[in-house]
């Protein structure tokens, strides 16, 4: 708990799968409907803008599985809960209050902002737990500290999806790969990077959506510099 108060409240939230496009995680804190959801996000209560984002490794396992709605019914991406020495997932860290934390991991659940509270006591070391709520991804992580400030993310409780995997929607691999050429990667980078989780497969539609991402990224970047 002195941690969390020492840091002024803030935690860095782990984001990842299409989240680790800008534009499609800020829904979860402004509110909106991200492009290729089925899903209108109120946003958190407190809206104001993650202080910091910057990339970064978690050694946890990334997969796409499960059946999400809100993708016309693919697969989805979760992370495991146990470290790793062989594999690991990149996120987006977003520096934010512990209050905006509770109202994205709700909103990930399909709960309303303010329908689930954390302790402080449980972001004060590594572990993970699971929240007594319904949805995709009620277990909480928290794994290690930047600044003083704990890294946070949320994922699936259902240990077994993972032997379930199940392709993404090409939305959600667009979402994907414009998050990591914003966060500086090539277009080599992100193709090996993509292909190598679990569930994506090397199949035309994938390839195109890839492609897509990475070319409107690449359009949002030279827009930007003008």
């Amino acid at each position: 708990m002195a941690e969390i108060a020492a840091a002024g409240g803030q935690v860095w939230y782990a984001a990842y799968g299409s989240n680790l496009a800008e534009d499609r995680f800020l829904c979860y804190v402004r509110g909106g409907r991200p492009r290729g959801s089925k899903v209108n996000l109120r946003g958190c209560r407190d809206k104001t803008p993650p202080v910091e984002s910057r990339g970064g490794w978690l050694p946890l396992r990334l997969f796409i599985a499960g059946h999400s709605k809100s993708w016309d019914g693919h697969g989805v991406a979760f992370v495991g809960t146990r470290r790793r020495r062989d594999e690991s997932a990149y996120v987006r860290m977003c520096l934010i209050r512990k209050s905006q934390l509770e109202d994205i991991v709700a909103q990930e659940n399909g709960l309303r902002p303010g329908a689930i509270s954390i302790a402080s006591e449980e972001l004060s070391r590594d572990q993970h737990w699971n929240l007594k709520i319904k949805g995709k991804y009620p277990r909480i992580i928290r794994i290690g500290s930047i600044d003083s400030r704990p890294v946070v993310t949320c994922t699936t409780a259902d240990s077994s999806i993972q032997r379930r995997a199940k392709p993404p929607a090409p939305d959600y691999l667009q979402w994907m790969a414009h998050g990591l050429r914003e966060l500086s990667w090539t277009n080599s980078q992100i193709g090996h990077y993509l292909f190598s989780i679990r569930g994506v497969t090397r199949g035309r539609m994938n390839i195109d959506a890839v492609r897509a991402g990475v070319a409107a990224a690449n359009r949002a970047r030279q827009t930007a510099s003008r």
